[in-house]
């Protein structure tokens, strides 16, 4: 077999259904069980695994005791994890071990095979880049693994000697790293242009002796004299290129003095380009950036209208409660686990489908999404219940209503849709009186209704086929040739951009 999996539960009928599924003889995986967590430990000395199944409750050991232990010492095999309590207490802990996917049991063999077909498809493309960027580090090491490059590399290593990097660098230097926004792994081919770009600008034509640039670590390195350099003027023109070339990426800096041990300086450094967590456009990370203000987000007014089944004003609370995560400036890893709090809350009153049947898996997307695509997220779900509520609510409605609500579900592709044409050419009656009978029945303006259904049609289309284009876009929901309206439309009403929400999408997979 190429690939082998552990599989770890207590419970013998559960260990014996997952070994017998067919996935594993057409993806040539070796299924191994274990009984507890120690029998696995165990067995994970004896040989290698691509992959850890295991169940939560067990004797000896719990799941997450066994992943705990497991990680000392292989920090990076995916790991599944099988659960039959649908908590809160548990998925966070999860997420903190960096688990893959988070099942809640009863589990079908469908899911299940889904799940380990994506996590094996992403070791293949992993295993795909790794050697793609040993064919790059060949190509590109006669022109940058030179002795200077690779005493850099040994320093943020934890190298024991600095002396050679403060005397060619300075008693004073900036350490800086470049970060692709795109965090594709495999996308080698962009890592090379920022690779060769970064240190066209950093070296400039006379290859300054007192500045390295480097690849370490699948990021862009680079550090500087801070007396010879004008990092000002060198951040400007990096800002440049990528405003030229419209390559988004996050440039992270942080000070390093003669005696740092440079490994400590770049752990922090690290730290400070997760902000990038932030960002999906280009931007400059320092320790300023890293900065919390104080408080906690408060989510008990958009809790309220949810509950009242007050939908505009629950979306104008969620509004508020994204523009104060953002203005709290968390560590990455907080904001995500607030996101995921948030989450289940709402859909506790706004779907219950989603929060039985597939919230947890949702959330561990999390650990691999960036701002923009959890609130993304939290405003579909939103946006969702929206659309579902009304929907429900419909029968309740005059027939007057119901009438409009049928017309424009039908022709939301249609330029023409407004209140005045449908008052008058479907209803024939006045479109204020009908403005405010619409309002009055609905709790929602008529405009903001077409609107929210436009972008809700637009946000499906984006998930049913993510290379469309925005002209196609625009003619399916009613904004004929402009393009331009319509992405400043969606941004108001999604927070993003659509090139921004495709990529959101593409690390979020969201079933209602």
């Amino acid at each position: 077999m190429k690939y082998r999996a552990l599989i770890v539960d207590d419970e013998r009928i559960i260990v014996n259904g997952i070994m017998r599924l067919p996935i594993w003889l057409s993806l040539d995986i070796e299924p191994v069980p274990a009984m507890t967590g120690l029998q696995a430990l165990e067995l994970m000395e004896q040989c290698r695994f691509d992959l850890i199944i295991t169940d939560i409750r067990m004797p000896e050991m719990d799941g997450l005791e066994f992943i705990s232990q497991m990680r000392k010492v292989y920090p990076d095999i995916p790991t599944v994890v099988l659960s039959g309590y649908d908590s809160f207490a548990y998925a966070k802990e999860a997420i903190h071990y960096g688990v893959s996917d988070y099942l809640l049991k009863p589990i079908s063999q469908l899911d299940l095979s889904d799940t380990i077909t994506r996590i094996f498809h992403e070791i293949e493309e992993k295993k795909e880049a790794r050697q793609q960027e040993e064919m790059l580090r060949g190509t590109v090491k006669q022109t940058i693994r030179d002795a200077n490059a690779q005493q850099l590399e040994n320093g943020l290593l934890g190298g024991p000697d600095n002396g050679r990097l403060d005397r060619l660098l300075g008693s004073g230097y900036i350490l800086a790293e470049c970060i692709p926004c795109e965090r594709e792994e495999e996308n080698l081919g962009g890592l090379n242009i920022l690779l060769e770009n970064i240190k066209q600008i950093v070296l400039g034509p006379r290859r300054d002796s007192r500045a390295v640039v480097t690849l370490f670590m699948g990021h862009v390195v680079f550090a500087v004299n801070q007396e010879t350099m004008d990092f000002g003027r060198l951040l400007s023109g990096i800002r440049e290129w990528s405003d030229k070339n419209e390559y988004p990426f996050s440039v992270s800096w942080i000070p390093v003095t003669s005696g740092d041990c440079l490994a400590d300086r770049y752990s922090l450094l690290t730290r400070i380009s997760s902000y990038r967590f932030y960002y999906d456009k280009f931007c400059i990370l320092s320790e300023e950036e890293t900065k919390s203000a104080e408080g906690e987000p408060c989510f008990n007014a958009l809790e309220e209208a949810v509950k009242d089944g007050n939908a505009e004003l629950a979306l104008t609370e969620m509004e508020d409660v994204i523009y104060d995560l953002r203005r709290l400036n968390k560590s990455p890893e907080e904001a995500r686990t607030y996101c995921a709090r948030l989450y289940l809350l709402l859909a506790k009153y706004t779907n219950e489908h989603v929060r039985e049947t597939g919230i947890v898996r949702l959330l561990m997307t999390s650990a691999r999404t960036d701002f923009n695509g959890l609130a993304a997220m939290l405003r579909q779900l939103l946006t969702q219940w929206e659309t579902d509520r009304s929907e429900k609510n419909q029968a309740s409605f005059s027939s007057t209503v119901q009438k409009a609500m049928l017309y424009v579900h039908d022709h939301l592709s249609d330029e023409g849709l407004s209140i005045a044409a449908v008052a008058g050419t479907v209803l024939f009656i006045h479109p204020d009186y009908f403005g405010k009978l619409f309002k009055k029945e609905t709790g929602i303006a008529f405009t903001r209704y077409v609107m929210d259904l436009r972008m809700d049609r637009a946000k499906k289309l984006i998930a049913e086929r993510p290379d469309i284009k925005v002209y196609e876009l625009c003619e399916a929901t009613g904004f004929g040739e402009n393009p331009h309206y319509f992405s400043q439309v969606f941004r108001s009403c999604c927070g993003c951009t659509p090139s921004e929400y495709k990529r959101a999408m593409g690390n979020v997979k969201i079933s209602f």
